[in-house]
């Protein structure tokens, strides 16, 4: 699956037995529950935000929020990057950044569904291929040693 084909029309589907169509976002493709990855990712904030790479690509109106020392304002600022990420066409770059992120950190990456395994693979793949990153072992799999 490329980074940007996550999406198509099959992805427009029923939600919950109603007949109007519910979109699969970016999301809820990526994680098994996105309000749960959302939440934790929160929790992880402190980490998160010195991500000086992530936070780069995150627009200023959503960063200031996930920095701010309230505790209602961090939480709107993970909401808010998470409503950024579902947006079509969508930010190709931070995603990446965003699903390394909880790849490459033991108590994000129980969020990842199976589906977002394939494109991390895939991903790691193609970027062995061109070389535009250093991979790294990790276990008996190699991922992308961004940082």
């Amino acid at each position: 699956m490329s980074p940007g084909a996550w999406w198509s029309f099959k992805n427009f589907l029923p939600h919950s037995g109603s007949s109007s169509p519910y979109r699969v976002t970016w999301t809820d493709e990526i994680f098994k529950k996105s309000d749960d990855a959302e939440a934790s990712l929160c929790e992880d904030r402190a980490a998160f935000v010195l991500r000086n790479n992530i936070m780069a690509l995150i627009p200023g109106h959503i960063a200031k929020y996930m920095i701010h020392t309230g505790p209602e304002a961090q939480v709107r600022g993970f909401q808010e990057l998470f409503l950024h990420l579902n947006k079509d066409p969508g930010p190709a770059p931070l995603r990446q950044l965003i699903h390394a992120y909880f790849n490459d950190c033991p108590s994000l990456r129980g969020h990842l569904s199976q589906s977002s395994l394939v494109f991390s693979i895939t991903f790691i793949w193609l970027t062995s291929v061109i070389g535009k990153r250093l991979l790294k072992p990790c276990g008996n799999l190699w991922h992308s040693g961004v940082i």
